[in-house]
């Protein structure tokens, strides 16, 4: 696949040599809001019984709740399937080994983070993508996580009329787990295509990936990064504030390295006299307070944090439903 930017859904056709689809583009608004204006409602069940597989290696417990829920949602069954030595197996290995899971389900979500070496999950996905023979959706991988900036951009879509001319902060702050970028990625990415203006405030060595920033600039021509020692105060104007927590890429897999250099900025830190006035905020799982936000920020009306699993998991079933009604081997592009 050449295209990093794009997530892919792979369908075998008739004479079961494999095509690629892609399911939505990153880049592309049309079908960006296709998706978040497809959640989840009742009448999105999928008649008849289907078998969601979940062939997973390094998610956390929330990725799997995300999947159980958007399973449920469909009326399906979720089955959990693990690589059985993902380290140590070679590329062929992890493909043979996704075939026999891919060929017992109607459709395979599959995820590989890589703790280890950044963008070699995404690697490993896009093998598994070349030789499945069933229906496959990309959870995550290092580099990207869709399904959780979809949440966050839906939930301020919904809040704010349209994203477009809205000015988003993404700020890193201080955390103990230090996660790899991917959800800041697919946040550039996807909001500079939606229209929104986007500023990554984080601390020297925090940086997201430039290639990333680059295209999402080329997007939208108002993404901006910074990088200072301290928090910067926000202006008046910013609509929403996204904070996050994640790994220094140049420090990439070194837990103890990383808190070493993130115990330095231990003061990037959102409370309720961080925000102006109407400025929404969001954060993601595991919310720890008095490190990325106070507990009087976490149960204010201005934090969304509460409905960001619901909508992540509608957000997935809608992408699902969409894959599984896709007749075989056809081209389109909708859900």
């Amino acid at each position: 696949m050449d295209d990093p930017l794009t997530l892919y859904l792979m369908i075998a056709s008739p004479n079961l040599r494999m095509t690629v689809m892609p399911v939505f583009s990153r880049d592309d608004p049309k079908y960006v809001d296709q998706l978040l204006d497809a959640r989840f409602s009742k009448r999105g069940v999928v008649s008849g019984d289907v078998t969601v597989g979940l062939l997973a290696h390094g998610i956390d417990s929330w990725d799997m709740s995300c999947a159980s829920l958007a399973a449920s949602m469909l009326g399906g069954t979720l089955v959990r399937a693990e690589w059985q030595t993902p380290s140590a197996s070679s590329l062929d290995e992890l493909v043979i080994e996704t075939e026999l899971v891919a060929n017992a389900v109607d459709l395979l979500l599959v995820a590989f983070v890589d703790m280890e070496t950044f963008g070699a999950g995404a690697s490993v996905l896009e093998e598994i993508a070349q030789g499945s023979p069933t229906k496959i959706l990309s959870l995550r991988d290092e580099v990207y996580s869709d399904f959780s900036a979809l949440a966050h951009l839906s939930l301020l879509k919904e809040r704010m009329g349209s994203l477009k001319n809205g000015r988003i902060v993404i700020s890193w702050a201080f955390g103990e787990r230090f996660p790899p970028p991917s959800t800041v990625h697919s946040l550039l990415l996807i909001g500079s295509a939606l229209g929104a203006e986007i500023s990554v405030t984080a601390p020297p060595r925090f940086e997201p990936l430039k290639r990333v920033v680059r295209h999402a600039d080329s997007l939208a021509g108002s993404v901006t990064v910074v990088t200072c020692n301290e928090m910067p105060p926000l202006d008046n104007d910013v609509s929403a504030v996204i904070a996050l927590n994640w790994s220094s890429l140049d420090e990439f897999g070194d837990i103890e390295r990383n808190r070493d250099i993130a115990l330095k900025h231990r003061d990037w830190f959102f409370d309720e006299t961080s925000l102006p006035s109407g400025t929404l905020f969001l954060t993601e799982p595991p919310i720890r307070t008095e490190m990325v936000a106070s507990t009087r920020l976490l149960r204010s009306k201005a934090n969304l944090t509460p409905l960001w699993l619901r909508r992540r998991a509608e957000i997935l079933a809608a992408a699902m439903r969409g894959i599984l009604e896709e007749p075989r081997g056809t081209d389109s592009q909708h859900f």
